[in-house]
């Protein structure tokens, strides 16, 4: 049972992880990768020899980054396995001599890198096993609301070093969720379900603490993919590496990462050679890559912002930690960003909390505020729809992306059954363009 102490969120964009505290994503509860209102993980594990490494350590960077500290207890390696100074038939191996770190990011996907060093003097042979699945449930669904029937699992694919996840959805999109490894496993398996279908099972809803409710537990394929790695002492060899990226398809759109689409836009000399370089990339390329984009992406955010220092040294990291933290919430859009509700359950445009979010941070960044009218804006009401309580000129509620809303089945798309969400866009608004100072909002 997973609770609220226990979980790490990563975000970046409209794309989230809520995963366990050791990174692992398992069990009935709301633990996964979601994208559109979608889950495109609800199964992602990490073994090492069979066995699951105990936590040394979480350390998180500005949200959108993480890093797992593992090390090893005691493992018995039969003689044949290892190398080592042992004259009997097992080799024993003593606590804390292999090291784990898992670090993993999140940028239109997750990026995993995952790093084994070995503290021994001898060598050490591993096996390292990776498990995906996605059962591609609707946030809505895994948040407990009623629903009776889903679309079909498809069994998963692996062509050497790719891994697709994939689901035809009953509102005719084909999502799918592939992973891009930067080594080809040494032995790859999927097993589909004897018995598919949803199971009714009580579960507790992470980050929502309590008593157990009632849920879906979808039973769904799983991929074992296995890598088999000769560990050199540490002394002599640095750690060896192993990277993989989790890329969600929706189905309803081309998904090419932000940080390939500026290299292949680029007018260099060079760039046919980068294009090649990034699209056949050599190892732990795509990964590094990814990360440089991000934090190109957090310095501009730095750059946009409004500088406030004071006196107090606590104070000023609290509004250090405020600054990045609303980072975290917010999606570029445009000439703007656009904030979102909250994490976990609501990361997605919200009339009330995204109009008040700009309201109160135009001293910050105004880019807020004019972001998140012009998004608003475009999905003002036009007609008289009871069902979605939609009716012209009113600013919406809630908008939702993902196969519950597209077919009806929720009326949040978008829903406009606020009271308050179209007086504070006009007082938004006026608040903008009296800050600013120009008729831009115009335009």
């Amino acid at each position: 049972m997973t609770t609220l102490a226990q979980q790490v969120v990563l975000k970046e964009g409209p794309i989230f992880l809520l995963s366990h505290e050791n990174g692992d994503i398992f069990g009935n509860t709301g633990l996964g990768l979601y994208y559109k209102d979608t889950r495109y993980l609800s199964l992602l594990s990490l073994q090492i020899n069979e066995q699951t490494l105990p936590l040394l350590n979480f350390s998180g960077y500005r949200n959108f980054m993480g890093t797992f500290q593992f090390a090893n207890d005691i493992m018995r390696l039969q003689l044949g396995e290892a190398i080592g100074p042992s004259p009997t038939s097992e080799l024993l191996l003593l606590p804390q001599t292999l090291g784990l770190r898992r670090s993993r990011f999140i940028s239109q996907g997750l990026h995993e890198r995952i790093e084994l060093s070995n503290y021994n003097r001898f060598l050490v042979p591993i096996s390292l096993t990776l498990q995906f699945g996605s059962d591609f449930r609707d946030i809505f669904d895994v948040r407990g609301f009623p629903r009776d029937t889903w679309g079909e699992l498809l069994s998963p694919l692996i062509d050497g070093s790719k891994l697709l996840l994939r689901y035809k959805g009953l509102d005719g999109l084909d999502r799918g969720t592939e992973v891009i490894f930067d080594l080809p496993p040494d032995a790859a398996d999927v097993a589909m379900p004897e018995s598919p279908g949803p199971k009714v099972e009580p579960g507790i809803m992470v980050p929502d603490v309590g008593a157990p409710s009632y849920h879906i537990n979808m039973k769904i394929p799983i991929a074992t993919l296995t890598w088999n790695f000769t560990l050199e002492p540490h002394v002599s060899r640095g750690p060896t590496s192993l990277s993989f990226h989790v890329m969600p398809q929706s189905g309803d759109e081309e998904n090419e990462p932000l940080w390939l689409a500026e290299e292949n836009r680029t007018n260099n000399p060079k760039s046919k050679r980068l294009q090649a370089s990034v699209r056949n990339p050599k190892p732990d390329s795509r990964f590094d890559k990814a990360v440089h984009y991000m934090r190109d992406s957090y310095r501009k955010w730095d750059t946009e912002a409004t500088h406030f220092s004071t006196d107090n040294e606590d104070f000023n990291v609290l509004l250090k930690r405020s600054k990045y933290d609303l980072r975290v919430l917010v999606e570029p859009v445009g000439d703007g960003y656009f904030p979102s509700a909250g994490v976990p359950w609501y990361v997605c445009p919200f009339g009330r909390d995204s109009l008040i979010t700009a309201l109160q941070t135009l001293s910050l960044n105004p880019q807020i505020a004019i972001g998140a009218l012009r998004t608003l804006a475009r999905y003002q009401g036009i007609r008289d729809d009871p069902w979605r309580e939609e009716e012209p000129g009113k600013i919406l509620h809630e908008l939702r992306m993902g196969e519950m809303a597209r077919l009806g089945m929720v009326p949040h798309s978008p829903y406009y059954g606020s009271v308050d969400s179209t007086p504070l866009f006009v007082l938004l608004f006026v608040e903008t363009m009296s800050w600013l100072d120009n008729n831009s909002l115009y335009d």
